[in-house]
């Protein structure tokens, strides 16, 4: 009985979580997003989204996708450009069975 009643208190008394900016998409769930090839570093994945040709190298460059987010006429802090990628969903129902 006491135990009920405790339960009950503290359902009302713990406060609630949120998470900050659930609604902005994160970058690594993106079609474009290309991550780092050193593991430990996350900062130094590429988005594929806005590459561009360097005609001194001849070779596509890819920019960071951190700058891609910090850029307003790019992604933007809102992520206006981010395209779900079907392939982690496609991964994710693989895993359920």
């Amino acid at each position: 009985m006491v135990f009920k009643l405790f339960t009950t208190l503290m359902l009302f008394i713990e406060p609630k979580i949120t998470i900050k900016h659930a609604d902005i998409p994160s970058c690594k769930h993106c079609k474009y997003y290309m991550p780092s090839d050193f593991l430990g570093y996350p900062e130094l994945a590429e988005c594929e989204k806005f590459k561009y040709f360097d005609q001194r190298t001849g070779h596509h460059e890819f920019p960071y996708a951190k700058t891609c987010r910090s850029k307003e006429f790019m992604c933007g802090t809102e992520g206006k450009s981010f395209v779900f990628n079907e392939n982690l969903e496609k991964g994710l129902s693989k895993n359920k069975a």
